[in-house]
């Protein structure tokens, strides 16, 4: 893994453009595919409500929602949908950021922070896993699973979301960065040329 990882961040820049490009076409074309499966699931309310909420009680009773819809087998396929779409999150991840952190002067700071930032979408891809693996846990026995499991599920989930916090704050500082790089140059430039 460790060969790949700098057999990528030595490519061309070129070649890192067009693995982006298509990671980002596949992030944005199974996240439109989950959640069109979620919306069809009917579960009562948007995941990071449901992921995040810490309270067996209300998943069992949005559980027993969709039973008594008939729509709970879609939500367990909505679980398998989902590593699709983890699987997009950690390759569209690690190849934009960095990508964008090549785009830097080598060695500065901000391409060495940015080999950094890139693991942080695939960590929140990897706590994705987990907290899909203890749902199944749940989805299992709707209406009996622990209540210790949901604890489990909701902190996989809320490390899952911070995780997507610091990659998408990581992201902005670094592309400001290179767009204040790119003013000061033009603008030297510009002040030279008169």
């Amino acid at each position: 893994m460790k060969h790949v990882i700098e057999k990528f961040r030595e490519s061309r820049i070129a070649s890192q453009a067009t693995v982006s490009i298509l990671a980002l076409i596949a992030y944005f074309v199974s996240s439109v595919w989950l959640e069109a499966s979620y919306a069809r699931s009917l579960f009562p309310v948007p995941y990071f409500e449901g992921q995040t909420s810490f309270s067996s009680e209300k998943i069992r009773t949005w559980y027993a929602y969709m039973i008594n819809h008939g729509t709970f087998d879609i939500y367990f396929l909505t679980q398998l949908i989902d590593f699709v779409f983890i699987s997009a999150v950690i390759v569209m991840g690690f190849s934009n950021w960095t990508l964008v952190a090549n785009l830097h002067p080598k060695n500065s700071f901000f391409q060495r922070t940015g080999y950094y930032a890139a693991f942080a979408l695939p960590l929140a891809g990897l706590f994705d896993i987990l907290e899909n693996l203890v749902s199944f846990i749940m989805i299992a026995d709707p209406s009996g699973f622990p209540d210790s499991v949901v604890m489990v599920y909701s902190s996989f989930a809320v490390i899952k979301f911070g995780w997507w916090v610091v990659a998408l704050a990581a992201l902005i500082v670094s592309l400001t960065a290179l767009l204040g790089r790119y003013v000061i140059r033009t603008v030297g430039s510009f002040s030279v040329n008169r």
